[in-house]
């Protein structure tokens, strides 16, 4: 019977964990489950991959709802483990267990393995992630938009109401990754350095041989440059616009996935307003401006991410443009108001 220290064991189950399904839609039982192939442990659930060596005498699919607490709830240092035909056998100090296993995988374990070549991940991308993450659709019927584009050049999102492009350099080729893996992909506990393409799949490289690796989308994404241009009047922001995001933030719809506030410029003047179900806010800073009047809805978070890089923007007829050296960020204009 082998023995393992428990914490190590609790440690590699929560590093496979982002794969791990969430039951809503899932329809194979092993998507939420640990499965132990003796030389690893994995978690699949038909959109992220997660792996983490593991040399254990065991093969076989366990619900990660159960493992994991139970190990969590145990006091011993080191677990025993053994198996059956159909159970996981666990022994730790005066405590027995036998956890329903499935010795037959039914998740398709060999064509998962990784790439044969992995690359360097670009310098600035995960800061690409976190600033291009706000402009990704959530609109299944177009699901180019649900994706950060990712070229040799820079990396972008669009939902048709806002644009976001990242420059960098070093990425190869071009590929789509679904914004909605962003949480798994953060949740990853190493730091990720390595990344390689397979037909269908991006697999991210942390620690080790540790691994996660998630579906791409193979939709043609639609060229943003002529969108990109602005021409018009400039407005530079004030400084303690932060602060004053942090405040009027709070009365964002707490139902509103989206979390917008409004802004409005008229004159000298920047008035912020939002409102929620327990209150509302209004707001009026001093700004340097000289053009007509701005309106427009934006994220309070998304706005203090773009004024930790640039608080001057464009403004045009439809969009108000933001940009530096390493982005550029375009916001539709409410016309007419």
């Amino acid at each position: 019977m082998p023995t393992i220290e428990r914490e190590k064991l609790i440690g590699v189950l929560e590093n496979v964990s982002p794969g791990l399904g969430t039951g809503k839609k899932d329809t194979n039982d092993q998507f939420l489950s640990f499965v132990f192939t003796g030389d690893d442990v994995l978690t699949y659930n038909d959109e992220v991959f997660a792996s983490h060596p593991l040399d254990l005498p065991i093969q076989g699919a366990i619900r990660g709802n159960i493992l994991l607490p139970f190990l969590e709830k145990l006091n011993g240092e080191e677990v025993d483990l053994d198996q059956d035909d159909t159970k996981l056998l666990v022994k730790s100090g005066r405590v027995e267990s036998g956890i329903s296993m499935n010795p037959e995988f039914t998740i398709p374990i060999s064509s998962l393995s990784p790439p044969k070549e992995f690359h360097k991940i670009p310098d600035g991308f995960f800061e690409g992630l976190k600033f291009c993450q706000f402009s990704a659709s959530k609109d299944m019927r177009k699901k180019a938009l649900t994706c950060f584009h990712i070229t040799e050049k820079y990396m972008e999102t669009c939902d048709n109401f806002r644009i976001s492009r990242w420059k960098m350099k070093g990425w190869k080729g071009e590929t789509l990754l679904p914004a909605r893996y962003l949480k798994p992909i953060n949740d990853f506990p190493f730091t990720i350095t390595k990344y390689g393409t397979k037909k269908g799949w991006i697999y991210f490289k942390g620690k080790g041989k540790a691994l996660i690796a998630c579906r791409t989308e193979s939709d043609k994404f639609p060229d943003l440059g002529k969108l990109l241009k602005v021409k018009g009047e400039k407005i530079t922001l004030p400084k303690n616009l932060v602060e004053s995001l942090d405040r009027v933030g709070l009365f964002t719809d707490e139902m509103d996935d989206s979390l917008y506030i409004q802004i409005s410029v008229k004159g000298k003047t920047m008035e912020l307003n939002g409102e929620n179900s327990f209150g509302w806010i209004t707001e009026k800073i001093p700004v340097k401006y000289k053009g007509g009047s701005i309106n427009f809805d934006i994220e309070p978070t998304l706005l203090q991410e773009i004024l930790s890089h640039s608080n001057e923007a464009v403004v045009g007829t439809t969009r108000m443009k933001f940009s530096d050296d390493s982005f550029e960020h375009i916001i539709i204009l409410r016309v007419g108001e």
